[in-house]
Formats: C-alpha cells, sequence, structure tokens
C-alpha cells in the first residue's frame, strides 16, 4: 500500500475528534486548549446583540493601494461594517490612502512587520477583535464574497448564527486575455473564469464565529474548539477536507481576481507573499489562467455604484 493511501486509511477509520486532539497535541497546544476551554464555554453563548458590529473583514495586505479601495467599497455594499487591515510592510504610502477609511472607522489598521506573518497576524486578530464582531471574514485584497441568493452577505448569515463557521469555496477568475494593465475596476476588467467544476474551485476561505475559533490552522480554515466543524453553504458539516468535497457556488462564492493582467501579475512577482517565503513564480499565472466561463455579468450591478462612491471619496479628499 501506498504511504499516501495509509495515511488516508487511517485517516478514515480514526474518530475525527481524536484526531483533533493529536493535532492539537502535535501542535503543542494542549495546554492552552484546557486553559481557554473554560472561557469557551462561556463565549459560545454570545448573540449577535451583543456586539457593535455584525460583520467585518480582516486581512493581511503588502502593497495593495491600487486594489484595496475599490475591495472596500464593494465589501460595503453587500453588508460589511468594518476591516481590519494588517500591514505587513507595504512600501506604497497605504496608511495615508486609507486615511480617510480610518478617520470614518471603516478601518481600524496595524502595522505588522516580518516574514510568514498571515497566521501569525490572523491568530492576533482572533483574540483581538472577538468580542468585537459577531462574524470576521478572513479573505485576501484579490477575493470578493459574492452573495447569489440574498441581497447581503449579513442577510445569509442570519441562518448560521448557531454555526462555528462556514467554507466559502472560490470562484478561480483569469486574465481575460489582459496581458497589459488597463483602466477601470478589477471586477470591470475580469469577466472570464474557470469552470464551476473545475477541482481549482475546491478552495476554501472561512467566515468564522470568532468565539468559536481555537485557532487559524491554515489561512483557508479554523480549528475550533470541541473539534466542532464548520459547515458548508449547504450547512453540511464539513467532515472531509475541502479539496476532497466537490465545490458549491448557488448561495455564497468568493470570486479570485489572483491572476489579472499578466503584466500585474509579474510585477508582483518581487514582492513576496504574507504567508510563505519565497517569490512567486511566471509559471503560475499560466495554472491559475483559466477563462473558460466568457463574460460572467453576476458583478456588473456594483460597477456603477463603486465607481461613483470612489469618485465622491476623491473629491471629498482634493
Amino acid at each position: 500500500m501506498k504511504k499516501g493511501c495509509f495515511k488516508y486509511l487511517i485517516r478514515k477509520i480514526t474518530p475525527y475528534k481524536l484526531r483533533y486532539f493529536i493535532r492539537i497535541i502535535r501542535n503543542g497546544r494542549f495546554r492552552e486548549y484546557i486553559t481557554e476551554i473554560k472561557q469557551f464555554k462561556n463565549d459560545k453563548n454570545y448573540i449577535p446583540s451583543d456586539f457593535p458590529l455584525y460583520l467585518s473583514i480582516a486581512a493581511i495586505v503588502k502593497n495593495e493601494t491600487p486594489y484595496i479601495a475599490e475591495w472596500i467599497e464593494y465589501h460595503l455594499l453587500v453588508g460589511v461594517q468594518k476591516f481590519f487591515i494588517y500591514d505587513n510592510e507595504s512600501t506604497d504610502n497605504l496608511r495615508e490612502y486609507l486615511e480617510s477609511y480610518i478617520k470614518d472607522g471603516i478601518v481600524e489598521y496595524t502595522y505588522f512587520s516580518g516574514k510568514r506573518q498571515q497566521l501569525v497576524a490572523y491568530n492576533e486578530i482572533i483574540s483581538r477583535y472577538k468580542y468585537s464582531s459577531f462574524w470576521i471574514v478572513f479573505i485576501d485584497i484579490d477575493e470578493f464574497l459574492v452573495p447569489i441568493l440574498a441581497e447581503t452577505i449579513s442577510e445569509f448569515l442570519h441562518d448560521f448564527e448557531d454555526i462555528p463557521g462556514i467554507e466559502i469555496n472560490q470562484m478561480l477568475y483569469g486574465s481575460s486575455g489582459h496581458l497589459k494593465k488597463t483602466a477601470g475596476l478589477v471586477i470591470e476588467r475580469f469577466k472570464d473564469h474557470s469552470p464551476y467544476d473545475h477541482p481549482i474551485n475546491r478552495g476554501v476561505k472561512s467566515i468564522v464565529n470568532p468565539r468559536y475559533v481555537f485557532y487559524m490552522a491554515t489561512a483557508h480554515v479554523a480549528e475550533y474548539y470541541n473539534g466542532e466543524h464548520s459547515v458548508s453553504t449547504e450547512k453540511i458539516k464539513n467532515i472531509e477536507g475541502s479539496l476532497d468535497r466537490l465545490s458549491l457556488h448557488d448561495k455564497m462564492r468568493i470570486n479570485h481576481y489572483g491572476v489579472k493582467s499578466l503584466e500585474e501579475f509579474t510585477s508582483r512577482i518581487d514582492l513576496g507573499r504574507t504567508s510563505s517565503p519565497g517569490k512567486l513564480p511566471i509559471k503560475e499565472f499560466f495554472n491559475r489562467d483559466h477563462n473558460e466561463i466568457k463574460n460572467d455579468a453576476i458583478m456588473d450591478k456594483y460597477i456603477p455604484i463603486i465607481k461613483e462612491n470612489l469618485k465622491k471619496k476623491n473629491e471629498a479628499a482634493e
């Protein structure tokens, strides 16, 4: 039997709760767990009205000034109230650019230095803001959380308030054939994406009830107290890892503009990443540049509103 097959077999026959505690012990977190589980038993009883915020987004950012205002304005339209922005050594005047959002109480900004800081930042955010916001979403600046049936993300979440977290599948967008950066919003310039059932779209990001989160295990998923499970958008418990499940896009999805134009992709190669060492290789552009589904209009209704809001913001700053 191959090594990978043996590991899979062991995982299938070992009870989930046992695997959960083995992971905690292996990661050296068992004493921390014993200390914090008492607090969790109290925290899990909180309800939305106990918090100043219902829905917030957390992101660690590095040199995203050209894109971040569109990302903020879009998410304000779909129900996000606050943005916890951790700046990982940006050199493009991000703090100054966000000043008006900070003054308006929309962005809470933190400068966060160091290499491979994504999970460090995420876990600090859980600890720091778990009593500030009922829900926290962990996504990147090139990811847009899109409600499909509900008008807003908040409306969608009302039916999940007794659940530790929800894993949302991505929809990977390609370059739409653009070699150069052109004028316009990201959601306006790139409308072609990968097939719905493509394996790459099994990737997920999480919306979490932060009081249920023991720690963020990866940038994608959390470990929850008591070995509790997150669920899919269909409220099915996520027993298997996301890559072993079919992707769901019928109620909520994350539009992932991780490619953009070739020029934009290559301009980021030397910047490094917040989650792992090394540069992003150019071959990743061609691996990710999926454009099979053409001219998806799902974001079109937001474009004129975002443009108008950005225009007003710029005029007020002059």
